[in-house]
């Protein structure tokens, strides 16, 4: 994988390689965005190439990273504990309170 090493692409890389950007304000989202460095894009596929022609791309460190991000383990881990935590919220709360 080759992302920005930008907002949450950089922790989300996992087993890749990471590109420089240039930050630029987006108008529409009133927000900083990065725009990637198309040489340092360049360089992350060659270093992949060579590394996949070497037989040593990371392919099992980057399955496993993926699969924290399974959807049935991220259900599982981060979803039903929310969803307990709120009908606990509602069972508790007291009849016709609005708040």
């Amino acid at each position: 994988m080759i992302t920005t090493d930008a907002s949450a692409m950089s922790e989300l890389c996992g087993a890749g390689w990471l590109v420089s950007g240039t930050p630029f304000w987006s108008h529409g989202h009133s927000a900083w965005w990065t725009r990637p460095d198309v040489s340092d894009i360049e360089s992350a596929y060659e270093f992949a190439y060579q590394a996949w022609k070497a037989g040593t791309l990371p392919k099992k460190e980057a399955r496993d990273f993926a699969l924290l991000y399974d959807a049935d383990r991220v259900f599982e881990t981060y979803w039903i504990p929310a969803l307990e935590e709120l009908e606990h919220l509602i069972k508790d709360k007291p009849a016709g309170d609005a708040g």
